[in-house]
């Protein structure tokens, strides 16, 4: 998470305003575009999703959301 919200503050500072809902949406990108996917994925197999989850783990601490555990 703290990977992430450095990617989401590195956003900001360089590019445009990415509060946390926004990057939250770039997350749904980076799972949702097969170009994405495939860029991440060539790094590792299932990374694209692994970081989607970490952006949403991100968001929902930086918009106070409690976590949910699961097991």
């Amino acid at each position: 998470m703290d990977l992430a919200e450095a990617h989401r503050r590195h956003i900001s500072c360089w590019f445009y305003d990415c509060d946390h809902q926004m990057h939250r949406s770039l997350a749904d990108i980076y799972t949702s575009d097969d170009r994405y996917i495939a860029a991440y994925d060539e790094i590792e197999p299932g990374l694209a999703l692994y970081v989607r989850d970490a952006m949403y783990a991100n968001a929902d601490r930086g918009q106070g959301r409690a976590q949910v555990q699961a097991g």
